[in-house]
C-alpha cells in the first residue's frame, strides 16, 4: 500500500484549519466573545474607525454575523458609534478606551499563543521558519483575492486622488463595476470620460460623464463598500459636474434604479424616460441601467 506525500499546498492548508481552530478556542477561553466579536474588534483595532458596510467588506462575513456582533460590543461598552456627518444613515464604529484594551489585551493572548505554537520547534530552525513565513506573507499580499478593492477600505487620514482612467486601469475598474453588478466599460473605445477616486493603488469610486450635444450623461457611479457612506461619492459626482460644466454642458441625465434618493440630495429631479433628450436615450450607457424600476433624472447647470 503506496503512501502519498502531501504536497506544500495541502500541508498550508491543514496548518491553517488547525490553526484557525486553536485560535478560536484560544480567544474564547481567554476573553468569552466570539469568533466574530473577536474579528470586529481586531480589525477596529488596526483601522481606529470604519462604516459597518467597510467592516463588512473587510472582514468578508456575513452582514447578519457583524451586525450581531456590533450591536453585542455596543452594548457591553466596547464599542462607540458616532454619527457620519456625510451620510445620515450611516454611523461611524470605533473602540471605546475600554474596548481598546480589551483588544490589545485579546491580541497579546492571540500572539502568545503563536509564540507557544513556535517555541515548540526546534530552536535552530526558528530562522528558517521565520522567512518562510515572511514570504508566505509576501506571498498572500500579492494575490489577487487581498488587491480587490473591496478589501482595502478607505482611510479618511489619507489624500483621495481624482484622475481620469486610464488602459492600464481596465481590470480594477471592471472588477469594480461588476461588484456594483454594473456592465464593464471599455476604457479604449474613447467614449465620454471616466473619472476614478483612489487612494495608493486601491480604486475606491468610479463614475462616467457622457456628452450628448448640449446636455451629458451620467453613465456609471459606483463605490466600493469599503467607501460607501463616507463622502467618496460626493467628491466624485461634483468633479464630474465641474468636467461638465467646464465643457459647456447645461444639464446632466442618468437613469438609476436604486440611488435616486441620493441623487435627489444633489439637486437632480426625476422626470419621464420620454422627457430625456433623444441623443441621451440613444447612449449605450443610458441602456445599462434600464430597468423597468429605473428613474430618470436630470440637473441643471451652470453656464461657464
Amino acid at each position: 500500500m503506496s503512501v502519498t506525500t502531501p504536497s506544500a499546498g495541502e500541508l498550508l492548508r491543514e496548518v491553517a484549519r488547525i490553526y484557525v481552530r486553536a485560535q478560536r478556542t484560544q480567544a474564547a477561553c481567554r476573553d468569552g466573545a466570539s469568533t466574530v466579536q473577536c474579528h470586529v474588534m481586531t480589525e477596529l483595532l488596526r483601522q481606529e474607525r470604519m462604516s459597518q458596510q467597510a467592516l463588512c467588506s473587510q472582514l468578508d462575513l456575513d452582514k447578519g454575523w457583524i451586525s450581531r456582533a456590533v450591536d453585542a460590543l455596543v452594548s457591553d461598552g466596547t464599542i462607540c458609534k458616532t454619527p457620519n456627518a456625510d451620510d445620515k444613515r450611516s454611523a461611524w464604529l470605533s473602540l471605546s478606551p475600554t474596548g481598546v484594551e480589551r483588544a490589545r489585551r485579546l491580541n497579546e493572548d492571540l500572539n502568545t499563543h503563536a509564540d507557544q505554537v513556535l517555541a515548540k520547534l526546534p530552536a535552530a530552525q526558528h530562522g528558517v521558519i521565520r522567512e518562510s513565513l515572511a514570504l508566505l506573507l509576501q506571498s498572500l499580499q500579492s494575490s489577487p483575492a487581498e488587491q480587490q478593492p473591496q478589501s482595502r477600505p478607505f482611510d479618511p487620514r489619507k489624500a483621495l486622488r481624482l484622475r481620469p482612467a486610464r488602459p492600464a486601469d481596465q481590470a480594477a475598474l471592471t472588477a469594480l463595476l461588476a461588484e456594483a453588478g454594473l456592465a464593464p466599460l471599455d476604457l479604449t473605445s474613447g467614449t465620454g470620460l471616466c473619472l476614478l477616486a483612489s487612494q495608493g493603488k486601491t480604486l475606491l469610486a468610479a463614475g462616467q460623464l457622457a456628452p450628448c450635444g448640449p446636455v451629458g450623461l451620467l453613465g456609471a457611479l459606483v463605490v466600493a463598500p469599503s467607501a460607501t457612506g463616507q463622502g467618496v461619492g460626493q467628491r466624485l459626482l461634483e468633479a464630474l459636474q465641474v468636467q461638465a460644466e467646464n465643457l459647456g454642458l447645461n444639464k446632466l441625465y442618468l437613469l438609476t434604479d436604486r440611488a435616486d434618493g441620493y441623487f435627489a440630495r444633489h439637486g437632480y429631479t426625476a422626470v419621464p424616460v420620454k422627457a430625456v433628450p433623444a441623443g441621451v436615450r440613444a447612449a449605450a450607457a443610458f441602456h445599462a441601467k434600464g430597468t423597468p424600476a429605473a428613474t430618470a433624472m436630470v440637473k441643471a447647470l451652470p453656464s461657464r
